[in-house]
């Protein structure tokens, strides 16, 4: 499958590396990467693409939702790069139009002309509360591309639609950022305003060096090395909060010249301190708190059974094992039989080829599976556990973890498989105290309330130390809402966002 990096809306070939597989043997992908020349000038064609007004932009943005389309061809190759099940990857694929255009509605409502967010029209329920609703109000916000192949969608759109130029990274593991790419082009953007740059992974100092590039008014960049998850970390309490302040900075711009200069002496440091960036702090847009989640997963809170509705929610929320907004653990409050169920429903679940239809659950790197394993093993006596028997190197069945004492390498952690670590509670504060107890400096993304009655409802939201409480929906809703990365949603982040269904 051929991607083309598009630089002003022309494909170009810098620097052309094969992305491999870690799931098919012999699939891989040519994937264009660029040069520091090429994002400078990119940066500068964005600076000078015409803007539009709002209206026109909007208008646009519902032919590109019409425009979008993908064939066989790009599922595949998503199945092949990220191990996901067909029919999950489907699944965000058809959603991408509806976010896109969903964008294009509220976004004329939500920001003025000035690119500055407008005032909340949300329902305030109490001080730092709010309610939206999903989706009929049209729950979307920029997001930084990763896994999920919406992501790519809602953050041009939503740049698109604010009259941002940007430049978005992406990734060699989805398709939809070059089909996105292609369809807001095609709906009338000027093809300077968005381009498309790939990274070479075999090269990992080159995105760092790209990095201490970046005009964060006008680039939008989705991690860089710092962001990535250690596999070796363990838990940390108090977890440092990085935070960007870019409100007084007055950024320099670099010329073609002054960076050809830089790296010929190959000591950019003078020009790179210009931009006042420190290059940790890279996971950003144009805003001001840099959300750090290696540790503190989204969680479940639970009572009653599970019924088939709760079982879909459950799998929805545990079945992205890659992304950041899985759930990882649950708090169950007074529901004897509630593990028992959810070990039947994952034994129930099908394991096989991702590219099967009908296979619920997919492939994991095999060293995220090597780490699974060493916490299972290092703490045996202190939980039990069942199912997750390892099929081949790169897949296991789910993993369902029992334990009452203290475990912050599956209640704290981010592990990357299909695994929840499951605590019975014997009430509602209970339940509360433990996902806080595991919460680092920074609120967790997404905590999920199943079944929970309205008085136990209003007691968690009150309390949970989390940016968003969603209710009887799967973690993953939060995907199209993602706060990292996102200027409007980081003025809720000292608050809660509540999220119902329609």
């Amino acid at each position: 499958m051929d991607f083309s990096l598009l630089i002003g809306g022309e494909e170009i070939r810098h620097d052309s590396f094969q992305a491999e597989s870690l799931f098919y043997p012999g699939y891989h992908c040519p994937v264009t990467s660029a040069g520091p020349l090429d994002v400078a000038r990119a940066i500068g064609s964005a600076r000078k693409a015409g803007r539009s007004s709002l209206p026109e932009r909007a208008a646009c943005l519902q032919k590109a939702a019409g425009i979008f389309s993908y064939n066989q061809e790009h599922l595949e190759h998503t199945v092949k790069m990220t191990g996901m099940p067909l029919r999950l990857v489907k699944d965000l694929y058809d959603q991408i139009p509806t976010f896109i255009s969903q964008v294009a509605q509220t976004q004329q409502q939500r920001y003025t002309r000035t690119r500055k967010p407008a005032p909340l029209d949300l329902e305030v329920i109490n001080p730092g509360l709010y309610k939206v609703l999903v989706p009929a109000e049209g729950f979307c916000y920029a997001m930084t591309p990763g896994n999920d192949p919406r992501a790519a969608a809602l953050l041009a759109a939503n740049l698109g639609c604010l009259g941002i130029p940007f430049i978005l990274r992406a990734s060699a593991r989805d398709a939809a950022a070059a089909l996105t790419l292609k369809a807001l082009i095609e709906s009338g953007f000027d093809p300077d305003f968005c381009s498309l740059i790939y990274f070479d992974r075999a090269s990992p100092e080159t995105p760092g060096l790209h990095f201490r590039l970046v005009d964060a008014s006008s680039v939008v960049w989705s991690f860089g090395p710092s962001a990535i998850v250690d596999p070796t970390q363990r838990f940390e309490l108090n977890a440092r909060r990085a935070v960007l302040d870019l409100d007084n900075q007055e950024f320099q711009g670099i010329t073609q010249e002054d960076l050809e200069t830089a790296l010929s002496e190959k000591n950019p440091a003078q020009i790179f301190r210009q931009m006042r960036i420190e290059p940790e702090l890279t996971d950003h847009f144009a805003g001001k708190i840099v959300i750090r989640h290696e540790s503190g997963n989204c969680a479940l809170i639970a009572t009653g059974h599970l019924d088939d509705p709760m079982s879909e929610v459950l799998y929805q929320s545990t079945g992205y094992p890659a992304v950041c907004m899985a759930a990882r653990s649950a708090m169950v409050v007074d529901s004897p039989g509630w593990i028992e169920e959810t070990v039947e429903f994952y034994s129930s679940l099908k394991t096989g080829d991702p590219l099967d239809p009908d296979t619920q659950v997919g492939y994991i790197p095999s060293r995220d599976l090597d780490v699974m394993y060493g916490l299972l093993r290092l703490n045996a006596s202190r939980l039990a556990a069942y199912g997750g028997k390892r099929i081949s190197p790169i897949q296991a069945a789910p993993l369902v973890v029992a334990a009452q004492e203290d475990l912050p390498d599956f209640f704290a952690r981010e592990i990357p498989t299909y695994v929840l670590a499951v605590r019975e509670c014997s009430s509602i504060n209970e339940a509360v105290d433990q996902i806080n107890r595991y919460t680092t400096s920074e609120p967790r993304l997404a905590v999920s309330l199943l079944n929970l009655p309205e008085n136990l409802r209003l007691e968690a939201i009150k309390d949970l130390r989390a940016h968003t409480i969603l209710i009887d929906l799967p973690t993953t809703t939060l995907m199209p809402a993602f706060h990292e990365g996102n200027d409007y949603l980081i003025q809720l982040t000292q608050g809660k966002l509540l999220v119902i269904g329609e």
